[in-house]
């Protein structure tokens, strides 16, 4: 069933790119800029420090650190939420 699916959309990208190549090179184009790239590099390693944070709290006993992770994944948490309910805008003024 997998390979007859990969075929008919093989088969749909072909028809689409011979019938209005613009259109395929317009997708072809769109890519988050470099500030959202690397805003989620931060996110991600942000969280992995959190993660370490309460990890390493639980097994060493270590209270604060336990909580100041705790406090860090609940703050990354909200800014996950909130950028991906807010597009990004860039210097242009243009959304994202």
């Amino acid at each position: 069933m997998l390979r007859r699916d990969r075929r008919v959309l093989q088969k749909i990208e072909e028809d689409l790119t011979a019938s209005d190549p613009d259109l395929v090179a317009a997708f072809d184009q769109v890519k988050p800029p470099a500030s959202v790239q690397t805003w989620w590099i931060v996110l991600v390693v942000a969280d992995i420090t959190a993660i370490l944070m309460i990890m390493v709290g639980l097994f060493s006993d270590r209270g604060l650190v336990f909580l100041g992770g705790v406090a860090a994944a609940s703050a990354l948490v909200w800014t996950h939420n909130t950028f991906r309910a807010k597009p990004a805008v860039d210097r242009s003024g243009s959304q994202t």
